[in-house]
C-alpha cells in the first residue's frame, strides 16, 4: 500500500515478506529512489501461543538489516504486534492531558472568555487527538473508558462544575455526545465506503477476509454488523450494499440514528441521578445551552450549579456528608433544595416579588404563560412557547440571573450572622457594597430590593414606561 512518501508491505509469511522486499530493493534501483531504513521496521502480527520463546526473526533490505519491533506508528496510529489499541489509547490520553495543562494555563482561565469558545478551542486542540482514526479501531471497555474521562475532565474544566457534577450533567449543558457514539458515527460511515471500494482495494480485501473462527468476534467487520443491529440501520444498510442507497444519504441517516439513541440514553441517565432531579426537568434536549455564551461569570456559574445540584445547599450535601438537610433560614422543616430556595422558601419572598414585578413590566404578554409553569423551572431556564424569541430569552435569563444572585447573597448573609458555613464557591459578603455582577458591573450597587427597590438592580433590564 502507497501513502504519499510511505510503502507498507504486507504478507503471510516470513519468505513472503522477505521477497517483496528484495522486490522493492530492485525496483527503487531501478527508479533510483532510496528507502530509509533507519525509520523502517519490521512488525510480525500472530498469536502469542504461535511465538517461540527464542525464536529470532531477520529481514534484509539489499545489503542493510532492518530492525524488528514490536510497535509501530503509521499515519499517526501506534500498531503493535498484538494489534491491541492499548499502547496508542495511552498514548493519545498522555497527549490530551499535556495540551489540557497547556490549555488551562492560557484559555481556559479567561474569565471574559466564554464557554463555546473554550469549548471549540478543545475540540480543534484535543478532541481532535482523542477521535482520530476512530473508524478502525475496536475498543475495548477500558479503553473506552479513558477517552470518555479525558472528554468529561475538559467538560469540568470548561464549565467549572467541580468533581462532583453528574455526567450527564456537565455533557448535557455543553451539549456533548459520548466519543463512544462519535466513533460508532464515524465506524458506520467507513463501513459504506468500503462498500463502494473495488474488490481489488487493499482495504476491501481486509474486510472481506474469511478469519478463522475463534477469531470472528474481534474484527473490524464483526463490530460494524453488530453496530448496524445496535443502531436498527439493517434495511439501510442493505440498500448500501445493493447500491441503492448513496453514502450521502446513508450518512444522514446514521448521524440521525446515533444521535436519537444517544439522546435517549442520555435523558435516562439524567433520570435516575437524584442530584439531577430538577436538571431532569429542566433540560430536555442534548445541545448547548445558550445562557453560557458571552462571558462566564461567577452568576452563570451559581445558576450553572443550581442545575446540576452541586451548589452547596444543605440538600446537597447532605447526600454526601452528615449533617442536617433542612433549610435554615424558613421554619417549614423542608429540605434546602434549588427548587425549595428559589420557590418556597420565605426568606426570598420579596425577591420573588421583585422578579414579577420585572418580569410584568418587561414581558406583558407572556405573564399569564409564566405563571402556568412551575417557577423554579422557569429561573432556572426552562422557557416554552413560540412567542418566546432568543432576545427575549437572553432578557428572562438576565433577570433570572439577578435574581439568584441576590437570593444567594441573603442567604449567604443570614448564615454568616449564625453559625453555618457557607458555600466557598460563591460566598458573599453582606455588607451592600457587594455586586450582583462581581467585578465587571458598571452599575451603581444597590442593597436589597426590599429597602431600596427605586434602585435598578444590576443586569436587571431597564423597566418599562407605565
Amino acid at each position: 500500500m502507497f501513502c504519499s512518501d510511505d510503502i507498507v508491505l504486507l504478507a503471510d509469511s516470513r519468505e513472503e515478506l522477505q521477497m517483496m522486499l528484495d522486490e522493492l530493493a530492485e525496483f527503487s534501483r531501478q527508479w533510483r529512489f532510496s528507502v530509509n531504513v533507519e525509520k523502517s521496521a519490521v512488525m510480525v502480527i500472530r498469536p502469542p501461543s504461535e511465538r517461540a520463546p527464542d525464536e529470532e526473526v531477520s529481514f534484509r533490505y539489499g545489503d542493510e538489516a532492518m530492525k524488528v519491533v514490536d510497535e509501530f506508528k503509521y499515519l499517526g496510529v501506534v500498531l503493535d504486534e498484538k494489534f491491541n489499541w492499548r499502547r496508542d489509547i495511552k498514548k493519545r490520553v498522555t497527549k490530551s492531558k499535556a495540551a489540557m495543562a497547556r490549555l488551562q494555563r492560557t484559555v481556559f482561565k479567561r474569565k471574559w472568555l466564554g464557554v463555546d469558545a473554550k469549548a471549540v478551542v478543545w475540540k480543534v486542540m484535543v478532541a481532535s487527538v482523542l477521535a482520530y482514526g476512530q473508524e478502525v479501531m475496536t475498543l475495548n471497555t477500558k479503553q473506552q473508558a479513558s477517552l470518555e474521562s479525558a472528554q468529561l475532565s475538559a467538560a469540568r474544566w470548561i464549565l467549572h462544575s467541580g468533581k462532583r457534577a453528574a455526567n450527564e450533567g456537565v455533557r448535557g449543558e455543553l451539549g456533548w455526545m459520548e466519543l463512544q457514539r462519535a466513533g460508532d458515527a464515524a465506524k458506520l460511515r467507513f463501513w459504506a465506503k468500503l462498500q463502494g471500494l473495488g474488490e481489488h482495494r487493499w482495504p476491501r480485501k481486509v474486510h472481506d477476509l474469511e478469519w478463522e473462527r475463534h477469531t470472528v468476534s474481534r474484527t473490524w467487520r464483526r463490530a460494524a454488523e453488530l453496530l448496524i443491529a445496535k443502531y436498527g440501520l439493517e434495511e439501510p444498510a442493505e440498500q448500501v450494499r445493493s447500491g441503492e442507497l448513496s453514502r450521502k444519504k446513508w450518512k444522514a441517516k446514521v448521524d440521525e440514528a446515533v444521535r436519537s439513541v444517544a439522546v435517549e440514553a442520555w435523558k435516562e441517565g439524567a433520570r435516575r441521578k437524584r442530584p439531577l432531579e430538577m436538571y431532569a426537568r429542566v433540560k430536555d434536549s442534548l445541545s448547548f445551552e445558550p445562557y453560557l455564551e458571552g462571558r462566564y461569570d461567577r452568576v452563570k456559574r451559581l445558576k450553572l450549579r443550581l442545575r446540576l445540584g452541586v451548589s452547596g445547599l444543605a440538600g446537597d450535601r447532605g447526600r454526601l456528608s452528615e449533617g442536617s438537610r433542612e433549610c435554615m433560614l424558613c421554619d417549614r422543616d423542608a429540605i434546602e433544595t434549588a427548587e425549595h430556595m428559589i420557590s418556597e422558601c420565605s426568606a426570598y419572598e420579596e425577591l420573588r416579588d421583585f422578579w414579577w414585578h420585572r418580569v410584568e413590566a418587561r414581558f406583558p404578554a407572556q405573564v399569564d404563560a409564566l405563571r402556568e409553569a412551575a417557577f423554579a423551572e422557569v429561573v432556572l431556564g426552562k422557557v416554552r412557547g413560540r412567542e418566546w424569541g432568543e432576545e427575549a430569552k437572553r432578557a428572562l435569563d438576565t433577570v433570572s440571573e439577578s435574581f439568584l444572585w441576590f437570593c444567594w447573597a441573603k442567604r449567604s448573609a443570614r448564615l454568616a450572622e449564625g453559625t453555618a458555613q457557607v458555600a466557598p464557591e460563591f460566598s458573599v459578603e453582606s455588607d451592600a457594597r457587594v455586586s450582583p455582577r462581581p467585578h465587571h458591573s458598571h452599575h451603581p450597587t444597590p442593597d436589597w430590593p426590599s429597602s431600596q427597590a427605586s434602585v435598578e438592580p444590576p443586569g436587571f433590564p431597564p423597566m418599562a414606561e407605565s
